[in-house]
C-alpha cells in the first residue's frame, strides 16, 4: 500500500491483524494483558494494538474490560453523545450570529 506525502509516497506496511484463541478464557485475558503491558514491535516502534476480546467477563479484571465489546461501545455511545451536545451547543452558537446579523 502507498500513501501519498507532498515530496512523493511513502510504502505504509499495514500492521498485521492476529486472532488469539486459548484452551481457556484465563489463557485469552493473560496474552490480552500482556499485550497491553508490553505491546508489540513493529518495524519503528513498540506500539499496543487495537484489541476486542470476545467472550464471558464473569472473570475479567479492569484491564481486560477495557477491550471488551460492551466496553467499547459502551465509550463510543458515550462519544456519540458528546458529539451530538457539541453539535446543538454550535447549531446554538449558529443561530445566534444569524439573529445578530439579521438586527
Amino acid at each position: 500500500r502507498m500513501r501519498s506525502t507532498r515530496g512523493g509516497s511513502v510504502r505504509v506496511h499495514p500492521k498485521p491483524r492476529i486472532l488469539v484463541c486459548a484452551p481457556s478464557n484465563a489463557a485469552v485475558d493473560h496474552i490480552v494483558e500482556r499485550l497491553i503491558r508490553e505491546g508489540l514491535q513493529d518495524r519503528n516502534d513498540r506500539y499496543v494494538p487495537n484489541m476486542l476480546r470476545v467472550g464471558p467477563l464473569q472473570s475479567c479484571g479492569a484491564r481486560i474490560r477495557e477491550v471488551t465489546l460492551d466496553h467499547q461501545v459502551d465509550a463510543l455511545m458515550g462519544r456519540v453523545g458528546e458529539l451530538d451536545a457539541q453539535k446543538e451547543r454550535l447549531r446554538a452558537l449558529l443561530d445566534a450570529k444569524q439573529r445578530v446579523r439579521e438586527e
